[in-house]
């Protein structure tokens, strides 16, 4: 996290997680949606997904100062 002071501004510590894992998710159906994977594709490109979506939100949470380092996303399974 770059700015406590940015970040705090999204509210308590709660509402904080929520923007970030909302940011990621957001994040990742955009990746997803651009992607348009296969069921096959989710498991192959597992790790290419993570990266694009970490950039992703990245770019999402700049204004709040908040900098993910890594993303590590452990079921890419699709919903039946």
């Amino acid at each position: 996290m770059r700015s406590v002071r940015h970040l705090s501004e999204v509210g308590e510590l709660d509402e904080q997680l929520e923007h970030v894992r909302a940011a990621i998710t957001a994040s990742l159906e955009h990746v997803l949606t651009g992607m348009q994977p296969t069921s096959a594709q989710l498991a192959e490109f597992h790790e290419e997904i993570a990266s694009a979506t970490l950039v992703a939100a990245n770019s999402r949470l700049g204004a709040t100062g908040v900098v993910l380092l890594d993303l590590n996303i452990h079921d890419l399974s699709p919903l039946s």
